[in-house]
Order: structure tokens, then sequence, then C-alpha cells
């Protein structure tokens, strides 16, 4: 399966890692650190003054303008999670 995850982009959900809050680059250092490092080796996608989230994949991050919850909730489509409870 893929999530959709803004601007066009699809990953696979067999490479998503984590999904993030892109406010975590600012409160953490070693985020920050891991960040530059592979910006560094150019394996990031997207810009950051627009993003809401950062995606962590085996093959890079990417950001994306779409918040880091409803990307959460992209993944539970056909869960039972979204289910209504039986009455």
């Amino acid at each position: 399966m893929y999530r959709h995850v803004g601007q066009e982009v699809m990953i696979r959900e067999a490479e998503l890692i984590a999904i993030f809050d892109r406010s975590i680059l600012d409160s953490s250092e070693e985020t920050r650190q891991f960040f530059n490092r592979m910006r560094a080796i150019e394996q990031v996608h997207g810009n950051l003054p627009p993003a809401k989230s950062m995606i962590i994949t085996d093959r890079g991050i990417y950001l994306s303008k779409i918040s880091s919850g409803t990307l959460a909730r992209r993944g539970l489509t056909g869960s039972s999670l979204l289910s209504p409870e039986p009455r």
C-alpha cells in the first residue's frame, strides 16, 4: 500500500519509518544534526519553510505541507480504529 504525503508524492508503507511534526527540528539537537546530514547527501525532499511534517523513510526524508496527524490518520484507512463502534 501507498500513502499520499502531498505534492504528488506517494510513499510505500513498507518504506515508512516515522512521521514527525516539523517542530521537532527546533526542539531536538540530535534530530537537527540528522536532518542536516541527510540534506548534505541530498536525501531531503521538499522545502522547510512551508513544511508541517517530516516523513522518515528508508530512502530519505520527505517534507510535507500536510500535518503529521493527518498523515498518520491516512495510514488507518480501512482499520477497525476508524470503524464506528457496534451498537
